[in-house]
């Protein structure tokens, strides 16, 4: 794995991509973007579904052709619980030749036991990690920010201790303006140069789930948007892990449904 930590380090902008979705406009919009990945859902299973084979081959040789990359994304909570489900979805992945990396997104913090029983999901998130490590295919990993204030059971930072396994991590820092970003994404960018592997700041433009306003750029033009990527593209040189913005998501950016 450590032949793979820093095989990304060229700052490119990452795309959350959740539902299937019109390949020319989406790769306009990526295009507009200046998008290098293009994160793609696919749930388990995915490979025994014709039609959805034909068009992954599709757009991943449209992307390719762009000089795209496109990486597999997917994750559920319960996966915490049922690493084995995790595990066989990387290795579907893996048969499928379609995708060079994994994204993973399991964010057990959003469950309802989270303040109960968060030690053992925790330590399931981990056991879950290892094993989708172990299929062999790079294996990048979402996480909030803040997961630096919690401890696993052997007094190591829960954020640093998903970087250790992980190849390369995006550390979910939401706000609505750059400087706030890099503030709140400094700890996390830190340790990720201390462990030394890329590390994508997530920002989001869509719903911001109940969250303050000011946790997301939705309302934004494109044009305020891309400016904003090139203020965190400038500050995020502080770090040398730093591997570019990733926009959470496709759907919710305006040119995906009309002009800017």
């Amino acid at each position: 794995m450590s032949d793979d930590r820093r095989v990304l380090l060229t700052p490119t902008t990452t795309l959350w991509v959740w539902r299937p979705a019109d390949p020319d406009r989406l790769l306009s919009v990526a295009r507009t973007y200046r998008v290098g990945r293009l994160l793609i859902w696919v749930s388990p299973g995915f490979s025994s579904d014709r039609a959805e084979m034909i068009r992954l081959t599709s757009l991943r040789d449209a992307a390719v052709a762009r000089g795209i990359r496109m990486d597999a994304l997917s994750g559920d909570d319960s996966w915490v619980e049922k690493p084995e489900v995790a595990a066989g979805w990387a290795a579907e992945v893996r048969r499928s030749g379609l995708f060079d990396r994994l994204h993973v997104d399991v964010e057990p913090h959003g469950r309802a036991d989270w303040g109960t029983v968060g030690p053992a999901l925790r330590a399931g998130m981990l056991d879950m990690l290892a094993e989708v490590v172990a299929v062999g295919l790079p294996v990048d990993l979402d996480i909030p920010f803040w997961y630096d204030r919690f401890n696993t059971s052997t007094g190591d930072r829960f954020d640093r201790a998903l970087m250790r396994l992980a190849a390369g991590v995006t550390v979910m820092a939401y706000r609505n303006n750059a400087a706030a970003v890099l503030d709140i994404a400094t700890t996390a960018l830190t340790a990720a140069d201390g462990i030394g592997i890329p590390a994508w700041i997530g920002i989001n433009t869509g719903e911001t789930g109940g969250e303050p306003p000011s946790t997301s750029y939705k309302g934004s033009t494109g044009t305020h948007i891309r400016s904003e990527i090139a203020l965190l593209d400038s500050g995020g040189t502080r770090w040398s892990s730093y591997a570019g913005v990733a926009v959470h998501h496709f759907a919710s950016l305006p040119e995906a449904t009309s002009a800017d």
